[in-house]
C-alpha cells in the first residue's frame, strides 16, 4: 500500500472523494448525449440518469461534514437508480413498458391516498383544488397495479435487486454492483428503518476488536467509511459508463476511457485491488474499504 495515502487517513479519503468528483465530472459531460439519444429506452427514463447526478452531489456534500449515516443512505438511493436505469436498457419491452406503466401508476394514486388501521381511515389526503378525471393511461395503470383482492401491486419488476444486478456486471464485464449491494443495502436498509443498529452501527460500534474508543480511533474509522462509500460509489458510476457503451452507445468510447483512468488510478494510489472474476463471491469487510 502507498504509505501516503492509506485509506483510515484524511489524505486517503481525499485522493477517494477527489476520484468521485471526477466521476460526476464525466456524467456531467456525457448527460447530453444521453438526453439526447436516439436510443429511446435511454433518452425516455433520462430522469434517472440526472437523479444519479444529484445523488453523487449529496453524497459528496454529506460526506463532507462527515454525516456517515445519511451517506449510507444516499449510497443505498443511488445504487438503486442506477441498476434500475441500466437494468431497463437491456430489459424487454414488456417490462420496460412496465416500469413506465408503474409510474403512471404511483402518480395516480398519489392524488387520493388514505391510511387505516384495524379498518378505520386514520387520515386522508386527497386531490381537491380543481375538479378533475384521470386520463385512460392512469386507470389503466392503476388496473394493472392493483391484486385480484384489490391490493396495490408495490413492484414493476419480478427481479430482485442481485438478479438485476448479475445482468449489468456480466454485460459491463465487472463485479462491483455485487460488492456495493453487500457493504452498503442492509446498513442503510436500518438506517432507513429506525433502527437501533441503524443508528449507530456507522461509528463503528458493532465492530469487533475495531470499535472506537478515542477521538484518533474515531477518525479513523471515519476516514475507512468514507473512503469505502466514495470507492463503491466510484467503481458503480464506472460500471455504468461501461455497460453504456457495451450496449452500443459508442459516442461514450471517451468517457469510457477516463472513466476507467480515474478509477484505477485512485485504486493503485490507495492500495486497493480489483477483484477478478473468480473472487467476486468473497466475503466485503463491514468496517474499512471494500476490495474490488
Amino acid at each position: 500500500m502507498d504509505e501516503d495515502k492509506p485509506i483510515d487517513t484524511n489524505k486517503g479519503m481525499d485522493s477517494l472523494a477527489r476520484m468521485v468528483d471526477e466521476q460526476i465530472n464525466v456524467l456531467i459531460e456525457i448527460e447530453p448525449i444521453l438526453r439526447k439519444s436516439p436510443n429511446k429506452k435511454v433518452s425516455a427514463i433520462h430522469p434517472l440518469f440526472s437523479t444519479l447526478i444529484e445523488d453523487c452531489i449529496s453524497l459528496r456534500l454529506l460526506g463532507n461534514d462527515s454525516r456517515l449515516n445519511q451517506c449510507y443512505i444516499i449510497s443505498r438511493a443511488l445504487l438503486e437508480r442506477l441498476i434500475n436505469y441500466c437494468y431497463l436498457q437491456i430489459a424487454d419491452e414488456e417490462e420496460f413498458n412496465s416500469f413506465i406503466d408503474y409510474s403512471h401508476n404511483k402518480a395516480a394514486r398519489s392524488l387520493s391516498q388514505s391510511l387505516e388501521v384495524n379498518g378505520e381511515v386514520k387520515a386522508s389526503l386527497k386531490y381537491e383544488s380543481v375538479d378533475y378525471s384521470l386520463p385512460e393511461n392512469l386507470e389503466e395503470a392503476i388496473s394493472k397495479f392493483t391484486s385480484a383482492r384489490g391490493r396495490e401491486i408495490t413492484r414493476w419488476t419480478k427481479a430482485n435487486l442481485a438478479e438485476r444486478a448479475d445482468l449489468i456486471d456480466k454485460k459491463a464485464n465487472k463485479t462491483a454492483l455485487f460488492v456495493h449491494i453487500l457493504a452498503i443495502y442492509s446498513d442503510a436498509s436500518e438506517a432507513i428503518h429506525g433502527t437501533l443498529y441503524g443508528s449507530i452501527f456507522h461509528l463503528g460500534a458493532f465492530s469487533p476488536n475495531m470499535r472506537p474508543k478515542d477521538q484518533d480511533s474515531l477518525d479513523k474509522h471515519r476516514f475507512s467509511t468514507l473512503s469505502t462509500l466514495y470507492l463503491l460509489t466510484g467503481s458503480a458510476l464506472n460500471t455504468l459508463i461501461s455497460f453504456l457503451y457495451q450496449i452500443g452507445l459508442n459516442e461514450l468510447k471517451d468517457a469510457k476511457d477516463k472513466s476507467d483512468k480515474l478509477f484505477e488510478a485512485s485504486a493503485k494510489a490507495t492500495g486497493l485491488q480489483k477483484i477478478e472474476s473468480n473472487k467476486a463471491s468473497q466475503p466485503t469487510p463491514k468496517s474499512g474499504a471494500a476490495e474490488l
